[in-house]
C-alpha cells in the first residue's frame, strides 16, 4: 500500500490513486467510502472541478455490471469506469440518477 502524505501531516486515503484502488468483489454487499482526506489527482469527466476521487477496482465476469453512488449524498456525485489505470474510459456519469446521484 502506498501512503500519500498531504501538507499539513494528514495522510491521504488508501485508494486515493488508481494504483492503489480498493478491489471490489461482484455480488458482493454495498461497499461504504467517501472522499475525505482524498486528493484530486485526475479530472475522470473532463469537467475541470479539481474535486478529490477515491478509486474502486473489478474484475468484469462478462455480463452486466450496475455501479452507482448513493442517493442520499449531500453532494453533487460523478463516477466513471476505466478498462485500467490511465487507460481507456469505458463509461462515466455525472447526475444520471435521482438527485445528484451518480449512475
Amino acid at each position: 500500500m502506498s501512503v500519500f502524505a498531504l501538507s499539513n501531516g494528514v495522510f491521504a486515503q488508501a485508494n486515493d490513486l488508481c494504483a492503489d484502488a480498493e478491489a471490489l468483489v461482484l455480488g458482493a454487499a454495498a461497499v461504504a467510502g467517501d472522499n475525505t482526506l482524498a486528493t484530486a489527482t485526475a479530472d475522470a469527466l473532463g469537467t475541470s472541478t479539481g474535486a478529490p476521487e477515491v478509486w474502486y477496482s473489478f474484475v468484469g465476469t462478462g455480463n452486466t455490471v450496475n455501479v452507482e453512488t448513493f442517493a442520499g449524498s449531500m453532494t453533487d456525485s460523478q463516477i466513471a469506469i476505466w478498462d485500467a489505470c490511465g487507460g481507456a474510459s469505458v463509461a462515466s456519469d455525472d447526475d444520471g440518477g435521482t438527485g445528484a446521484m451518480s449512475l
